[in-house]
């Protein structure tokens, strides 16, 4: 339908499309799909329904990756601009592009001010319904299309006039078949509910009995059916398998579905929920147990949070109690991402007296990324309304679009937008009938369209129009000193701050004084609060102090290049520091070098220093000169840190062999060793001190070798050693030292101690290098090497370090059982040449180092133990390496205070000291008193037992949990012996003698292991006494929740236990152990299946931890070579044909028979004895293990 309107003496012709077909509601932004920015960043001019505003869309993409690559702190945004520039638009559009599933809350700020409800309370319900929860499960479920649909009835019993619905026969089909299911009588209401009929597309849940409709097949999308939702396709498979289900919900939904009471049991309750008002708030402790529910099942995989973007307008109208409420919650865990609009410049903070930029506080607005909107064009609002009139399906001729962009500029767009213009388009759709009026048609002229010649009685019929122009005039007043007092944070198109130089002086200044500003560009932290800077008060104060206290002038800008963050310390601090150096007694060059070579140094406080300081001066027992002097030789030797220091610290005196002095005298001749890598140091000592054999005293003399490379030590020492000049004995004549060896380049070196042109010692580093990986190629081949003596174990206070010596070399690998891949487990010596002796450390607590408390008896104290292995080959296991068990035991130190205790009578205590019994904790299978496994499979009945021997006393069971051996940890039972997890471990059983416990359980396992380590503390008691009457067995009783009934998904917190207030005495506490590997059930191959059960039992008859040869296979007569036998077999092969014939050469030669005939010649007898030798049978095979 096709109407014309006059408008101010223009004609506009409006088409009215009418068809059958249902659309979708369109909303004031439907036509917003996203930012529409290029793959660069930038933003197009009109792209995804936006048109124009590029700087604000291209700087809201910057905000998106940043919440993309998580490195968003603030979480925080403001748009900043005049009415109708885009700023919900720009909003809703961050949300899309961040995902469609992402929640989206709009919201104004007066809709805090509610009779009913605390303003704080309005803020947390719209965070968390921005907040959403994507939880995955996965369902056994009948899916197909149905093919029939069959109540099956059958003679009531009572009555012989009536019938009654026994089943609901219904027929499924998919792409691999047909079947027909059996179902309830009760789903035939369900299917009558859903409108389900043959041709449907259903899923049946097997637990639940749900039925859900999923659409109708597109085999039937040639009828005409108008009811369908949609077409899907025939689904695929089996009619019964396995599919995962993705629901999304936020957290304000499960906080409303659990604080509605599930009343109803009785009169009273039901009565109290029907006075009860339907506004209530929701209490702290509630969401305090949704979001323990939630992490939860974020921690087991179940969920994941989907955090979404909640959006406030017209912020201003907010108070001090909101903005600081709202500050409070962006800090936490759950909190999506926050975008406050404003049209305000500097104006008042609602019910203060403080003026502020936007209205806002000061320190919510300095964590805000404010992107700053400005007032469209009159061509920018013309394409606005084209596409809007697409998305209304109303077509418009050109003078009608230029009328009505025309209007729109000279008002506003929010005022056209939601007044003007799209009234004109849902009266022409909804009445097009009314269009074609024109009486009604001037009407519309008349009140919609009203232009600067409008009458006052107009004016006075719309007086939103009026208010709209003033509320513009007035912030269009607000405007110039928001950009002249208030400047927003600049986003740059690109990472690069050259384009900006010119606009800049700060920029320009830092680049006449030196500084690179390519490597700042790196640090977008760092560039975020340079950009703000004053030259004058802030730059030129700094510089004056940086200068004054040694800084050189020519070096100022590659120190602000290293340290832009001496800008964010305040001057007095500085000061403070200069002038604490100076109370220690530092001179002022020494101070100088210090921030020179520090950059860092005047970051870190006065605190920090003087601990650091304090720490060394301890810990190496230094003088106040020698820390002085240490300290300003290399002084980021505190700014790196003590733990590093310490580290090292150990490795020169437990792994190279230094003793405490020579640690101390390392440090004062050159400090610089303690913040070079570790493993540089380790080569050069390796090679220096066991190839070479420098001594301790030696390496000593010149500790700066052990930062030398080790290949040039290498490659110098094999030199010399070619020369014949390798004389490293102070007694003997042309004596080498190891600073002459090391000290100068290759040119020095050979004129000063070879004594031969350059050169040479070129090439001969080529052939040190040829041979050099010859021998490591040869060495990794080679595993014949076994361990020599006894590892020796050093237990320190915060490590345990364990050293091996071999035969030869150790080309192999050393770790913690089950942790090869980490690299703070586990070393490599797959470089190693010389070394023989070597030593793993390991801090306590790392590494699944496990723990055990010992009481009782004369031994109280605690036990750290862990398996190392010593694998002799980089990557397999060979039969040569070892595992073992090393353990740690400390006791504990109890402190005496002997005093004189005058009194009128001597008093005697008696004390029983009673002997601890033994206790025991075993994996059994099928029964308590089953045989004890250390292997079984997935699914197996498994019984956990603990028991002691003593009648006399009871036994508790509480804090147990399961390891991977990896590190990663499971809680099983709690401190009072209740299941934490059920399903996994359900709660113990006690015999009536309380000397004997269990539990039943089924084998599981971590998907990516076989290891399961259980750690429980079994606590004793004194029947006689009447301890163990309160203490066990425990009462783990637990009170029902309320659930979540979130469509299919129940989501239900999990129950509470009452807790018991019971004193544990650690007196009388054991930490058991036991440990199983549990095969996996899944058959993955066909042709191999799973592991036989004789397999499983043979492993379980077996005392040894290792299991070498679990099958054997008759070898028969081959005989088993290693690779060196071939090469010698081969060798020898070679050598007898060679003798063979040099022997018959010269039988043949010498005989002088006349014969010629008799004779044969040398070449038919060579390839005679050739062809013979090659028939001969090699009679060898060879096999691998």
């Amino acid at each position: 339908m096709r109407c014309q309107i006059a408008v101010s003496g223009i004609i506009m012709t409006v088409d009215i499309l009418t068809t059958n077909v249902r659309t979708q509601r369109v909303a004031a932004h439907s036509h917003v799909k996203g930012l529409g920015l290029e793959t660069d960043g930038r933003a197009k001019h009109i792209g995804s329904g936006f048109v124009g505003q590029v700087e604000a869309r291209t700087a809201a993409g910057v905000i998106v990756d940043l919440v993309k690559m998580k490195r968003m702190a603030g979480r925080a945004v403001l748009l900043a601009g005049p009415p109708g520039t885009g700023k919900t638009a720009i909003a809703l559009a961050i949300a899309r592009e961040l995902g469609s599933k992402v929640p989206f809350a709009p919201m104004v700020a007066s809709e805090v001010y509610s009779m009913e409800v605390k303003k704080t309370e309005v803020l947390m319900e719209n965070i968390r319904r921005c907040i959403g929860l994507r939880v995955r499960e996965v369902k056994d479920i009948y899916e197909g299309e149905v093919t029939e649909i069959t109540p099956v009835e059958s003679d009531h019993a009572m009555s012989s006039y009536e019938t009654r619905l026994t089943n609901l026969t219904v027929g499924l089909r998919t792409t691999k078949g047909c079947t027909q299911l059996k179902l309830d009588p009760t789903l035939y209401d369900v299917f009558l509910q859903q409108r389900i009929e043959v041709g449907d597309v259903i899923y049946i849940e097997t637990n639940s009995g749900a039925v859900k409709r999923v659409g109708r097949c597109d085999v039937y999308a040639t009828e005409t059916d108008l009811e369908a939702e949609e077409f899907v396709p025939l689904p695929k498979g089996e009619i019964r398998k396995q599919k995962e289900f993705v629901q999304d919900v936020t957290l304000h939904d499960l906080d409303t579905a659990n604080a509605k009471p599930s009343g109803g049991q009785d009169v009273l309750t039901l009565m109290a929920q029907l006075i009860k008002p339907k506004k209530t708030e929701i209490t702290e402790n509630l969401r305090k147990e949704v979001n323990a529910s939630v992490n939860r099942y974020i921690e087991q995989g179940i969920a994941e949070l989907v955090p979404g973007v909640l959006f406030i307008d017209e912020a201003h109208m907010l108070d001090m109690e909101c903005f600081t409420y709202l500050h409070r919650v962006i800090e936490s865990s759950f909190s999506p991402i926050v975008i406050l609009a404003t049209n305000r410049g500097f104006s008042k903070i609602r019910g203060t007296e403080i003026v502020s930029a936007h209205g806002i506080p000061q320190d919510l607005l300095e964590r805000l990324l404010i992107v700053k909107t400005l007032p469209y064009g009159l061509q920018e609002i013309l394409e606005i309304v084209k596409i809007r009139a697409k998305a209304e399906n109303v077509n418009i001729t050109g003078e009608a679009l230029q009328s009505l962009a025309e209007i729109g500029y000279r008002a506003s767009l929010r005022m056209w937008q939601q007044s003007f213009a799209f009234r004109l388009f849902n009266c022409a759709i909804i009445r097009p009938r009314c269009c074609c009026s024109s009486r009604q048609l001037r009407e519309i002229e008349n009140r919609l369209f009203m232009v600067n010649s409008v009458e006052s009685a107009c004016e006075s019929d719309f007086p939103t129009e009026k208010i709209a122009k003033e509320d513009f005039e007035t912030n269009r007043q607000f405007l110039p000193a928001y950009n002249s007092k208030y400047k927003p944070r600049r986003y740059f198109r690109s990472y690069t701050l050259a384009p900006f130089v010119n606009d800049s002086e700060l920029l320009r200044n830092f680049v006449e004084i030196g500084v690179d500003l390519s490597k700042l560009e790196s640090r977008s932290n760092a560039v975020d609060f340079l950009v703000k800077l004053d030259w004058k008060n802030d730059v030129q104060p700094m510089l004056r102090f940086l200068v004054l206290n040694g800084i050189p002038l020519e070096e100022i800008g590659q120190y602000l290049t290293r340290n832009p963050w001496i800008f964010q310390q305040n001057l007095q601090h500085l000061s403070d520091r200069i002038g604490y150096l100076k109370s220690k007694a530092f001179t002022v060059d020494a101070i100088a070098h210090i921030i020179n070579k520090a950059r860092y140094w005047l970051n870190f406080d006065i605190q920090t220093i003087d601990s650091r300081l304090g720490w060394l001066q301890i810990n190496f027992k230094l003088t106040g000169d020698e820390v002085r002097d240490v300290v300003t030789k290399e002084p980021k030797l505190i700014t790196f840190g003590t733990g590093y220091v310490q580290r090292l610290q150990f490795t020169f005196r437990q792994e190279m062999g230094f003793t405490k002095i020579q640690t101390k005298q390392l440090l004062i001749k050159d400090p610089k060793l303690y913040i070079t890598y570790r493993s540089v140091l380790m080569k050069s000592f390796d090679y220096l001190h066991n190839a070479v054999g420098f001594s301790h005293e030696t390496i000593l003399s010149w500790p700066r070798c052990l930062r030398e490379s080790s290949y040039k030590a290498r490659a110098r020492h094999q030199f010399l050693k070619r020369l014949k000049r390798d004389q490293f004995d102070p007694q003997r004549p042309n004596y080498v030292t190891i600073e002459a060896m090391l000290s100068g380049d290759d040119g020095e070196f050979c004129a000063r101690v070879a004594k031969c042109p350059e050169a040479v010692l070129s090439t001969a580093s080529l052939i040190l290098l040829i041979s050099l990986s010859v021998t490591l190629t040869l060495a990794g081949s080679d595993v014949n090497n076994y361990l020599v003596g006894a590892p020796v174990v050093d237990c320190q206070d915060t490590s345990i370090s364990i050293t091996f010596s071999t035969a030869k070399p150790f080309t192999g690998r050393v770790y913690v059982k089950g942790l090869q891949e980490d690299d703070r487990c586990s070393r490599s010596y797959a470089g190693n040449s010389e070394q023989r002796k070597f030593t793993i450390m390991v801090n306590q607590g790392d590494c699944s180092m496990q723990r055990q408390r010992v009481s009782g008896g004369s031994l109280e104290g605690m036990m750290f133990s862990m398996v190392i292995v010593v694998s002799f080959h980089g990557t397999f296991e060979t039969m040569n390496d070892k595992a073992f068990r090393s353990v740690c035991f400390f006791r504990n130190i109890k402190r005496v205070t002997n005093f004189l205790d005058v009194s009128m009578l001597p008093t005697t205590e008696l004390m029983d000291t009673g002997k601890m019994p033994d206790c025991s904790y075993t994996i059994r299978k099928d029964s308590p008193t089953g045989p004890v496994i250390r292997y079984a499979e997935v699914g197996d009945r498994l019984f956990h037992v603990w028991e002691c021997e003593d009648d006399g006393q009871g036994l508790l069971v509480h804090s147990c949990w399961v390891s991977d051996g990896r590190g990663s940890r499971f809680e099983l039972l709690d401190i009072d012996g209740c299941a934490i997890d059920p399903v996994i471990q359900p709660d113990i059983r006690y015999e009536k003698s309380l000397t004997r416990a269990y539990v039943e359980t089924w084998a599981y396992k971590y998907s990516d292991t076989s290891v399961l380590d259980y750690q429980c503390i079994v606590e004793l008691c004194k029947k006689s006494q009447g301890e163990c009457d309160t203490m066990t067995p425990p009462r783990c009783v637990r009170s029902k929740r309320a659930s979540a009934n979130v469509g299919n998904k129940q989501l239900r917190l999990h129950a509470n236990r009452q807790r018991r207030h019971v004193v544990h005495n650690s007196d009388r506490q054991f930490d058991l152990l036991a440990d199983v590997r549990v095969m996996d059930s899944l058959v993955v191959d066909q042709e191999f299946g799973n592991v036989p059960k004789s397999i499983i039992d043979k492993l379980n008859r077996v005392k040894s931890d290792v299991v070498r040869n679990a099958t054997a296979s008759d070898l028969g007569d081959r005989l088993c070579l290693s690779a060196p036998a071939v090469g010698f077999l081969l060798t020898l092969i070679v050598a007898l044909f060679i003798a063979a014939s040099t022997t018959s050469l010269l039988l043949f030669t010498r005989r002088g028979d006349a014969d010629l005939k008799n004779r044969i010649s040398l070449n038919n007898k060579k390839r005679t004895l050739f062809r013979f030798i090659l028939s001969l049978p090699l009679k060898c095979k060879f096999s691998l293990f």
